[in-house]
């Protein structure tokens, strides 16, 4: 979100997770860590004013608690679980860097993009489950930004019936779901082959409507996992995709 901001000349490191996603200007940035490990020579060497993690609050390491309150670093745990979240840890990021009105705009961008689409909404939407996950299966449930997407979209997420958050589901439960729309994630992998993509084989050996439809997706780009302020984009791109003609299965 700080480069959606134009803040980039404001980050001096970045996550495991965030340097595959960095433009080639930025990827000299040093890496220090993620939730799991921290290189605290690294991050010292940096000296930053503020530190911002994405972690559950009880998971928080204390040695990164007790390095903030050493080196006089603000220690920002944003929270982005949901719509909302994201507009409002971005204005937070926009007043720390100076970039609120750039956060004010990016969010009204966002917002109205999510109201065009809703405005559109199909008659019928079509049942969508989206898989974050193969082995196991993993769903997108209730109460999370993707949820919210796949509704902005146009989709019904079946996978709300599930329970919150990102529910397991076995082959019986996916055929009792029966959906119209089937999105598997696979980030940062091969990009799809189309119906004919064999990651996709079982899936569209399942008597469900969106193998006889051939509504069945790999999606491989990193960035439409992401709660960030492109969220609309991700929303328009998805309803284009649950609502492409159908392509009457694999070949």
């Amino acid at each position: 979100m700080l480069l959606q901001l134009n803040a980039a000349k404001y980050l001096k490191g970045v996550s495991t997770y965030d340097a595959p996603l960095l433009p080639k200007a930025l990827q000299h940035l040093p890496v220090v860590g993620d939730y799991e490990h921290i290189d605290y020579e690294t991050l010292t060497a940096l000296h930053p004013t503020v530190i911002i993690i994405q972690i559950a609050a009880l998971r928080v390491p204390p040695a990164l608690s007790s390095f903030a309150a050493a080196h006089h670093a603000q220690l920002l745990n944003v929270s982005l679980s949901s719509l909302a979240d994201i507009a409002r840890e971005s204005l937070l990021l926009g007043r720390i860097t100076g970039r609120q009105t750039q956060a004010a705009a990016a969010i009204a961008r966002m917002r109205r993009q999510l109201s065009q689409l809703a405005a559109h909404r199909p008659a019928k939407p079509l049942r969508v489950l989206y898989l974050i996950s193969r082995e196991p299966m993993l769903a997108v449930g209730a109460d999370n930004f993707q949820d919210q997407i796949i509704r902005a979209a146009g989709g019904i997420n079946i996978g709300a019936k599930l329970g919150s958050g990102y529910p397991t589901l076995n082959r019986e439960t996916l055929l009792r779901l029966k959906p119209q729309v089937l999105v598997v994630d696979a980030p940062g992998s091969l990009a799809s082959q189309g119906a004919g993509d064999p990651r996709l084989a079982s899936f569209f050996s399942l008597p469900i409507p969106a193998a006889k439809t051939g509504r069945i997706y790999l999606l491989t780009s990193m960035r439409d996992d992401l709660p960030t302020l492109a969220v609309g984009s991700t929303a328009q791109r998805l309803h284009n995709l649950f609502y492409a003609p159908p392509a009457g299965g694999p070949p």
